[in-house]
Parts: structure tokens; C-alpha cells; sequence
């Protein structure tokens, strides 16, 4: 496929989807990316469902007390569950916490095991149960994300932390060749777009900078698989450079080395945002906070469209499906 791709995303207001706004991004000409965007292409022609998550826009309607109900109902109907007897504990919105968000992640990666072999609380759930295990993960990053964003607002103003998720039903999963994993980077630019991480558990940088004390050693799952998913972040990467000696101490006491690209360390770019405004990242970031639902996804090769996708009440995760 042309290096010279461009990615057309639509987004739009959740509640009225006529009103629109159209990103581009200009897709990057390393190998990875090429296979991403086959990958993406694929997917766009078949009929499956593709979900995404909007989180961090502190603008936006999905707010910590919307966030803490979701969970909430997620955590009710677990706890109401005869099949796991721990007791899962609720949340109120001005107490919380990441140390809360690791324990609700660890109660997360037991009741749904690795996707290679879904654990047997996931496999004896009935639908709405499973539901609300699904819940439980995607409310708690929901969770964490606009709470570092609020943070990050008290000491910058013009700093954000915003992100969108694009996930897809039953995504087939190819495992990242190994010379790709040099492209892996915790340096990231506003606007990049990037392989989501299509796993259960955390990456080594993720257990770093939540501090995870409760994660089991096999949940600590470096990227694995490439699938045409993907991340968009509307940010800077949290990752500092004043915290790579930290995470370099960090991997040595598990016995890692920071420059093994197997441990596939932060995230890896498949597209640039192009800039079409000169508007500050929290300005771009405000605006973007009344289009928090994507109507259309385009991919076009020398200004022509190769695949096209236009996605149907697509916000209706959040709204329907996780009770």
C-alpha cells in the first residue's frame, strides 16, 4: 500500500451527529504502519461492530460523576453475582484514586483471564454479567484518564491529557514482528495515532507510572499483537524524561533491561495528526469535547478512497451496553 495515506476520521456530537468535524492524519511509512493500515483497510469493508472511548476531555459530558455510576452499576451487578465471592468496593467520585483503579483492575484481570483463555468466571457469566466485567476495565481507564487530566490542569492550564479509543468485535490479533518492535517510543507528539493495545493486563510502562502493587507478575504483559485498532492521544506522553532512571531501576529489580525492544516500551506511532488550526493544544482539546463520537472512518490513497466506513450510534458502549 502508497506511503502516501491519509487517514480521514469524521467525529460528532453524541447527541446530534450531523454536526461534524474531520481530522486527518497523515499515516507514517515504516513498515508496522503499513501493516496497520492493511489491517485497518480489511476491517473497514467487512460488517462487524468498531466501538470507541472517549476519555480525558474534561469538557465533555462523560465526567467523573457520569464515569462512577457506570462503574458503579457495573460493580453492583458483579457483587449481586453468585459465582466470585470477593466483594468489589464502590466508588464515590471525589475519593479516587489510583491505588482504587489498580484494585479494580486486578479484580478485572481475574474475572476475565488472558484473551488466549478467558478465565471461568468470564466463561460461566451470562450476558449481562459480562457486560459489566467489560465495564469494570473500560470505566476504571475511563476513570483514571480525566482524573490525571483534572490533575494536570491544576499545574498547566494549556496541558492535556485526552485520548480516543477505537477498539473492534473480535478484532483478528497478528503478532508483532519482532524488527517492528524498535518502532515502539515513550516520546509521543499531540495528535499521534497509535496500535491500541489489544490485551488483557498492563505494559510494563503502565504498572510503572500507576505505581500497580497489586498487578501479578503474569498480567505484566508487554505489546503483543497488532490488529488495526487503534489510539489517538491528544496530549503529552505522562512518561517524563525525568522518570526514565526511575523506570530503568524499576525493570532492574524484575530482572529487565530498559533497552530490550521485546519489552516494547510505550507506544508506536502509525500516523501524524495534520494540524489545520493554530489553536493551543487545550483550545483543540475544549472543541473536540463536543464531538465525542465518530461518524465515519476513510482511508484515501493519491486523494482517492480505498475504504470507508461510516459507524452507527458507535457511542452506544458507553450509553447502552455497560448498563
Amino acid at each position: 500500500m502508497s506511503t502516501s495515506a491519509i487517514l480521514n476520521i469524521t467525529f460528532c456530537n453524541h447527541e446530534n451527529r450531523a454536526k461534524t468535524k474531520v481530522l486527518k492524519w497523515n499515516i507514517e511509512q515504516h513498515p508496522a504502519a503499513l501493516l496497520w493500515l492493511k489491517l485497518l483497510k480489511n476491517y473497514l469493508i467487512q460488517s462487524q461492530s468498531i466501538h470507541t472511548r472517549f476519555n480525558g476531555f474534561i469538557h465533555g459530558y462523560r465526567d467523573k460523576d457520569f464515569l462512577t455510576l457506570k462503574l458503579n452499576n457495573c460493580i453492583e451487578i458483579i457483587n449481586k453475582w453468585d459465582f466470585y465471592k470477593e466483594v468489589i468496593p464502590h466508588l464515590k467520585a471525589e475519593e479516587f484514586s489510583q491505588k482504587y483503579s489498580n484494585i479494580i483492575h486486578h479484580h478485572f484481570e481475574i474475572l476475565m483471564g488472558p484473551v488466549e483463555d478467558l478465565s471461568k468466571y468470564y466463561k460461566l457469566a451470562d450476558d449481562l454479567t459480562r457486560r459489566a466485567i467489560c465495564g469494570l476495565n473500560h470505566y476504571i481507564h475511563d476513570l483514571e484518564t480525566i482524573h490525571r487530566a483534572q490533575e494536570l490542569g491544576l499545574i498547566d492550564k494549556n496541558s492535556t491529557t485526552a485520548g480516543v479509543v477505537t477498539e473492534f468485535y473480535d478484532a483478528r490479533k497478528y503478532i508483532i514482528p519482532e524488527p517492528f518492535l524498535d518502532f515502539f517510543t515513550t516520546d509521543l507528539e499531540f495528535g499521534d495515532l497509535c496500535l491500541h493495545y489489544s490485551q488483557i493486563g498492563k505494559t510494563w510502562l503502565e504498572v510503572f507510572l500507576d505505581g500497580d502493587e497489586e498487578i501479578h507478575i503474569e498480567s505484566i504483559l508487554p505489546h503483543k499483537y497488532i490488529t488495526g485498532e487503534f489510539d489517538i492521544f491528544f496530549g503529552e506522553s505522562i512518561y517524563t524524561k525525568d522518570d526514565k532512571e526511575k523506570l530503568k531501576n524499576f525493570l532492574n529489580n524484575y530482572g529487565k533491561d530498559i533497552a530490550d525492544p521485546k519489552l516494547a516500551l510505550g507506544y508506536m506511532p502509525v500516523a501524524k495528526l495534520i494540524r489545520e488550526t493554530k489553536q493551543s493544544q487545550y483550545e483543540f482539546v475544549k472543541e473536540m469535547s463536543h464531538y465525542m463520537a465518530i461518524s465515519n472512518i476513510e482511508i484515501l490513497v493519491e486523494d482517492k478512497s480505498i475504504a470507508s466506513r461510516d459507524l452507527i450510534s458507535n457511542d452506544d458502549i458507553y450509553l447502552n451496553q455497560y448498563i
